[in-house]
């Protein structure tokens, strides 16, 4: 018996040999080959052409809802990032096209029990359109959770920790701005806009301006202030194709005047502009790119007029 099963182990040692080995190995090389080439794929794309120059979108990745600030020589950008924990990326650049995660705004997404996947989820729900600002040397991030009030976290260090405020009421897509003087205004709202006052340390929504921007469809706001006049810019889904609204006033409070399309023509929408070191412009904006999600767009802006224009000068 001993014989006959060493006679047999050895039968089965070469029969694996023979039929189950290659395809085993064939196997691990197909597997090898798929994982390098997804590698391959996935570090395929560089908006970075190394030249001095860029190709959109700079983040090939879902980045919904961008908002940008400078501070000093560095880029801050903050995203919609729903329900994943930690939440509200914030990244930072020097040059606007390379960009790194360097912390979350939010540790935890506190919103009870279907954020965990307990008796529910809640998928598509959790911080959507963030905005950020800097201040005597603070940053302030503002946010409105789906299960909560209006936020605003804030830290002396970019790479955090975060802490936040809790507002006394909600805040639909909150644009946080905040004016020379250190005043504090979120605008905010969808259609019909509002801008709220904030207390000295922004912890507090402390007067409402109902209805001081009104356009049907506008949402996402943010805000920034050039020379003389208050500039408000707006995500507006309804318009086809999207494009980027943007309005101005001599009072923050308005009326404004408003250009119905600022955007590059690849047709993104909520976003903004903000200033380089040089005084250049650049706008930013996201582009619905289907399975991929919201990537990231941006581009020079010149001025004319006072009126911010997408592109360079002819």
């Amino acid at each position: 018996m001993a014989t006959a099963r060493r006679v047999n182990r050895r039968l089965n040692e070469k029969l694996i040999m023979k039929y189950i080995a290659p395809v085993t190995r064939t196997i691990l090389t197909t597997i090898a080959g798929v994982f390098a080439l997804c590698i391959t794929r996935a570090d395929a794309w560089q908006s970075d052409n190394g030249n001095g120059t860029f190709k959109n979108p700079v983040l090939y990745a879902d980045y919904p809802d961008p908002d940008i600030i400078r501070v000093g020589k560095d880029f801050y950008m903050v995203s919609t990032t729903f329900v994943d924990s930690p939440g509200i990326n914030v990244l930072r650049s020097k040059d606007l096209v390379n960009w790194q995660i360097v912390s979350h705004a939010a540790s935890v997404v506190n919103g009870g029990n279907q954020f965990n996947m307990i008796g529910g989820t809640a998928y598509r729900q959790g911080f959507w359109a963030a905005s950020i600002r800097h201040h005597n040397g603070t940053f302030y991030v503002a946010d409105n959770p789906t299960f909560g009030h209006a936020r605003v976290y804030y830290t002396t260090n970019i790479s955090g920790p975060w802490q936040y405020h809790t507002l006394n009421r909600s805040a639909y897509d909150p644009g946080l701005f905040i004016d020379t003087d250190g005043t504090g205004y979120i605008a905010c709202g969808n259609t019909h806009l509002s801008l709220l006052t904030l207390n000295s340390n922004y912890s507090r929504v402390v007067s409402v301006k109902n209805d001081f921007f009104n356009y049907r469809g506008a949402e996402g706001s943010h805000m920034i202030k050039r020379g003389k006049y208050y500039y408000l810019f707006n995500a507006n889904p309804s318009m086809q194709p999207f494009a980027l609204l943007c309005s101005r006033s001599t009072n923050i409070f308005g009326p404004y005047e408003t250009i119905k399309s600022l955007d590059d023509p690849r047709g993104g929408h909520q976003g903004g502009i903000v200033e380089l070191a040089d005084g250049h412009w650049y706008g930013f904006v996201m582009k619905d790119s289907g399975a991929i999600g919201r990537m990231t767009d941006i581009g020079p802006v010149f001025w004319t007029n006072d009126w911010p224009v997408w592109g360079t000068p002819e």
